[in-house]
């Protein structure tokens, strides 16, 4: 019984809720491709954590 409705109302909500249509293959070819900023994320993040050890570093001394 409980899994009757719960079918019914996830059926409901999907009729409801529609989706755009995907975007169609000469869309993706119009643009250009994006630049990987994984390398540019850890260069910032080991930065970031060698100023902290270097702050952080002399407060027990």
């Amino acid at each position: 019984m409980f899994q009757v409705v719960v079918q019914s109302a996830i059926r409901n909500l999907k009729s409801r809720l529609k989706l755009p249509p995907p975007p169609s293959v000469n869309d993706a070819s119009d643009k250009p491709p994006e630049k990987d900023k994984t390398g540019f994320i850890l260069i910032i993040f080991l930065m970031a954590s060698v100023f902290l050890l270097f702050v952080f570093g002399n407060i027990g001394k």
